[in-house]
């Protein structure tokens, strides 16, 4: 079958209108992601990022439903209660960008009308900006003091790119991004390029090991961490979460710019290690090959990294009048 992006939004409502018929304690349904974008089909595998808003605590908080071919939808499920009060969404570095982008699919009690008109009021005012991404900068330092005098392991690394990770998020939203597992490393070169803060992305391609990668290094790779993959359980680990990655990770590693890949796959083989020991050796192998396994050296680095980031977010603040 030859997916269309308005054939995916057609199985969307159908699916939606079904689940909600089916499950009255689903208040709202809304769309986000890539589909909300137009780029849905950028590579091989497509997923559909559904939310279903439920007035109780939901029974679970993720599941992934297969479409056709690996493509899928990657459902959350969130209490009505996360939401409240509606204003404080805005400020929410998670919610507030997940908000002000959704499109309703469900919405009978104009319960996402009345949270999305307070997400989006004066939701790119620079100080509403600020209060989304200072606790992440903020967080980025906090992970980097926990790791002090640690060794080398899956926890390290894990800790290591959660410090990277949450700085990225923070850059992009003083930007009005929002960046995704996938595609992380070229929408925060986006992101940066918005802020003039174009160099900076070197500096994360440094302290991810993406600028020691080379393309057929990186292709070996590939084997040891599906393995790691299928070690795992539940619905973070389910085949065509697997399908989805690989098809992206394998876009970018067998293109112009392979280090863009480096970040999916390594970010998903921290976590599929620290939950499967199987995983660990051949994880250590690759992070040794990329050359993040010497903890000091990896926090000297990270540490100087974050410091640009704060430098210059810190005169992105005064200039915009929030500091």
């Amino acid at each position: 079958m030859r997916l269309t992006s308005d054939l995916l939004l057609k199985f969307t409502h159908d699916f939606v209108r079904r689940r909600c018929e089916a499950h009255h304690s689903i208040v709202a349904a809304f769309l986000s992601g890539s589909l909300l974008e137009g780029s849905p089909l950028w590579c091989e595998v497509a997923d559909v990022d559904v939310v279903f808003v439920h007035n109780a605590p939901p029974q679970m908080e993720r599941e992934v439903v297969p479409i056709v071919n690996h493509t899928h939808f990657d459902i959350r499920h969130h209490d009505q209660g996360r939401y409240e009060p509606a204003r404080q969404a805005r400020t929410d570095a998670l919610l507030g960008p997940l908000l002000f982008s959704a499109r309703p699919l469900h919405d009978p009690q104009h319960f996402l009308d009345f949270v999305q008109a307070g997400v989006r009021a004066q939701y790119h005012r620079p100080e509403y900006a600020w209060r989304r991404a200072a606790p992440l900068f903020e967080a980025a330092r906090a992970r980097w003091f926990a790791l002090q005098g640690a060794d080398f392991d899956a926890a390290f690394m894990q800790q290591y790119l959660e410090a990277v990770e949450l700085s990225a998020r923070a850059a992009a939203l003083l930007a009005g991004r929002a960046l995704s597992l996938r595609r992380f490393a070229l929408q925060l070169r986006e992101a940066l390029d918005v802020l003039g803060w174009e160099s900076a992305f070197q500096g994360f391609l440094g302290v991810t090991g993406a600028l020691a990668a080379a393309q057929p290094n990186l292709l070996e790779m590939l084997p040891a961490w599906e393995a790691a993959w299928t070690a795992c359980s539940g619905p973070e680990w389910n085949p065509h979460r697997l399908a989805y990655f690989r098809s992206g990770v394998r876009v970018f590693l067998m293109g112009a710019e392979p280090h863009l890949g480096v970040w999916p796959l390594l970010y998903t083989w921290a976590r599929a290690a620290l939950q499967a020991e199987s995983a660990r050796p051949a994880f250590e192998t690759a992070c040794a090959a990329l050359g993040l396994s010497q903890p000091q050296e990896r926090l000297a680095a990270l540490d100087a990294y974050l410091d640009a980031l704060s430098e210059a977010a810190e005169v992105w603040a005064r200039r915009n009048g929030v500091a």
